[in-house]
């Protein structure tokens, strides 16, 4: 098994044949243990590929990604509680832990801050810093 990079993201390549990694983690609502499950693998296995391809574990990269997915679904309108069922949190609290670690705000000043300007101001503050 091993992870490449196409034009489509990233693509683990297995016995099963070509995996889109994205898609894959949002269909297994980003737990790495029900994407071995789907892989046919065992986390600790999956946890070198990831490490040997990457140079991250698997639920590093889980965690950024659903924190992204999370970020543009607050932008088109989707509510917390919902939001939470989507992305496998076992509660709304949870997601707005993560999000807050994430991002050092919760998701409803995010969402009531004006995203864009909110967003921009990030990125502009992280050039100035390094």
């Amino acid at each position: 098994m091993r992870i490449v990079r196409s034009t489509q993201g990233w693509i683990l390549m297995c016995n099963a044949g070509p995996v889109c990694l994205r898609r894959a983690l949002r269909r297994c609502r980003y737990r790495v243990g029900e994407l071995c499950e789907v892989l046919g693998c065992s986390e600790s296995y999956l946890r070198r590929v990831f490490v040997r391809d990457l140079g991250l574990a698997p639920s590093a990269l889980s965690a950024e990604w659903r924190m992204v997915e999370a970020r543009h679904r607050l932008r088109a309108g989707e509510d917390e509680d919902r939001l939470a069922r989507r992305l496998g949190f076992s509660s709304v609290a949870g997601l707005r832990r993560a999000f807050r670690e994430c991002y050092g705000v919760t998701p409803r000043s995010y969402r009531s801050a004006g995203r864009e300007r909110w967003w921009a101001g990030r990125v502009a503050d992280a050039r100035r810093s390094a």
